[in-house]
């Protein structure tokens, strides 16, 4: 099964250079986007799943060293 992604990455591209900030929606949102503090405390230790399966787990350290 082949699945083509929709993403128009040119625009995420685009709007990532630009480094505007990430509209905040306080009544949905568990976190403060736009708080790199905020955003690594809340992805610490996250379990990330794909279909019902555990596919991997995110530590800050690796999150860190990934940062270009």
């Amino acid at each position: 099964m082949t699945t083509r992604s929709e993403t128009d990455w040119e625009r995420v591209r685009r709007e990532a250079k630009g480094d505007a900030p990430i509209l905040l929606d306080t009544t949905s949102e568990s976190y403060d986007p736009n708080d790199e503090d905020a955003v690594s405390a809340y992805w610490e230790g996250a379990t990330i799943r794909q279909n019902g399966v555990v596919t991997g787990q995110i530590s800050r350290r690796r999150a860190e060293a990934e940062r270009p």
